[in-house]
């Protein structure tokens, strides 16, 4: 999966600056934020693959290793109940 464009990282930020509440940060500042994430799992991408065990390692697509990520997190934030979202 490659790396958001401008108006993907521009349209994360706006997303979440309607969804949470982020007081004290700018539009740019949470804009940087969401670069560097973006960037920093891009970059990472080689070390989830090789941490996730066989046989997901060899069947599971990139896409679905990244949801994999993501339904993680999302359960680790409290966002993902355990029905779903």
């Amino acid at each position: 999966m490659a790396v958001l464009d401008d108006t993907q990282r521009q349209e994360v930020r706006d997303a979440f600056m309607r969804m949470r509440n982020i007081g004290g940060l700018t539009k740019p500042e949470l804009r940087a934020a969401i670069d560097d994430t973006d960037d920093w799992l891009d970059a990472n991408l080689t070390s989830l693959n090789t941490a996730v065990p066989e046989p997901f390692r060899s069947v599971a697509t990139l896409e679905q290793k990244t949801l994999l990520l993501c339904h993680v997190l999302l359960r680790r934030a409290g966002i993902l109940s355990q029905g779903g979202i």
